[in-house]
């Protein structure tokens, strides 16, 4: 793969049999995209007709200025869909369903990854976990699990937008520490 390059994810089940990382990057400009689909391609799908990709106790992680788009991920390993720098979700489910606590679904450690229209569930764990400047969450579902969204980054930009979070155990949103700088947090539903 190189930057421009896009990945077409037919609907259907894959299994990862060992860890998945990503070194080769994308630019800000070209970005290397995988986008699933349900029959035709560039279908949009919703639901259970997007592509599904059991990681297991497998690790997915996408190299820096990647975007997916129309998938399922579900795994059991510490993060569910891993983000790289400059890296975007769209449209992509994830589920962790660990009995170890404190694993995520969704999981964007790097510079300037989103979020946008995604749904996590982490069992015992956290539905987003964000951990570096310029995250963002926009137009998400973070539902059932013990904490809806949770950031550990200190001294780093945070957009949580238009989100529902609900049904978590213990928290909706969860800071580790005080942020030196703006966290936005704006027009969220948070019940349950």
């Amino acid at each position: 793969m190189v930057a421009g390059n896009k990945i077409w994810l037919k609907n259907g089940s894959f299994t990862l049999g060992e860890n998945v990382g990503i070194a080769v990057a994308g630019s800000a400009s070209s970005p290397i995209i995988i986008e699933g689909y349900n029959t035709t391609r560039g279908d949009t799908p919703g639901g259970a007709n997007r592509p599904s990709i059991a990681c297991g106790a497998a690790t997915s992680t996408l190299g820096n200025n990647w975007e997916i788009y129309n998938a399922i991920i579900t795994s059991t390993t510490s993060n569910g869909l891993s983000l790289g720098n400059g890296t975007k979700a769209v449209n992509c489910k994830s589920t962790n369903s660990s009995t170890s606590a404190d694993r995520s679904a969704l999981e964007a450690g790097n510079n300037d990854a989103i979020f946008i229209n995604c749904e996590g569930i982490s069992y015992r764990g956290r539905a987003c976990m964000i951990g570096a400047s310029n995250m963002s969450a926009i137009g998400c579902y973070l539902h059932d699990s013990n904490i809806g969204m949770f950031s550990g980054a200190v001294g780093d930009y945070v957009f949580i937008i238009n989100n529902i979070i609900e049904s978590n155990r213990t928290a909706a949103i969860q800071f580790a520490g005080a942020n030196v700088n703006q966290v936005i947090i704006l027009n969220n539903t948070l019940y349950g």
